[in-house]
C-alpha cells in the first residue's frame, strides 16, 4: 500500500511537470508567431507607404496658382492633374506666402474629389487670413498634395 502511494506520487509529479513543460513551450511559440505577424504588418505598411508615394508623384499642377484677398480670407485657384491610369480622390493643402516669402496663412486639408485617369480639375481653396499684407503684390501659394485615395 505504500509502495502504491509512493508511485501515486510521482505519476502526479511527472505529470504535472509535463504540463507545466508544455504551458511554458507553448507560450514561447505564440510569442514567435506573432513576431512574425508584426513583420509581415510592418512590410505591407512599406508597400503601402511606397505606393502611396508613387501615386503622389504622378499628380501634378499644370500652372501656378493664382491668389485673391477678400476682406479678411483669401482664395487659392488652380489646376491639378491625374497622371495615373485609375480614378482618384486627392487631398490637398495651401500655404499662402507674402512677396518675402513670409507665410501668412495655411488652408485646412481640401479634398478634390474622383479625378478621372489623365484628367485635370479645378479647384479653389478658401480660409481667413489673420495677417492681411499691406501690399497684395507677390502673393504667392505653395499648394501640395497630401494623400491620394481610390474613390
Amino acid at each position: 500500500m505504500v509502495l502504491y502511494s509512493l508511485l501515486r506520487r510521482k505519476s502526479y509529479c511527472i505529470l504535472l511537470a509535463s504540463l507545466l513543460t508544455l504551458f511554458i513551450c507553448t507560450a514561447c511559440g505564440s510569442s514567435g508567431s506573432t513576431g512574425a505577424t508584426q513583420t509581415s504588418t510592418q512590410n505591407q505598411d512599406v508597400t503601402a507607404t511606397a505606393a502611396t508615394t508613387a501615386l503622389v508623384k504622378q499628380i501634378t499642377f499644370p500652372s501656378s496658382p493664382t491668389v485673391k484677398l477678400s476682406a479678411a480670407t483669401y482664395a487659392v485657384t488652380g489646376q491639378i492633374k491625374n497622371g495615373d491610369s485609375s480614378s482618384h480622390d486627392i487631398y490637398i493643402q495651401a500655404v499662402l506666402l507674402d512677396g518675402l516669402g513670409k507665410q501668412l496663412a495655411t488652408s485646412t486639408i481640401f479634398k478634390v474629389e474622383d479625378i478621372a485617369g489623365g484628367a485635370t480639375k479645378s479647384y479653389t481653396i478658401e480660409g481667413p487670413i489673420e495677417d492681411i499684407p499691406s501690399q497684395s503684390t507677390g502673393l504667392q501659394a505653395r499648394v501640395s498634395v497630401v494623400k491620394v485615395v481610390a474613390p
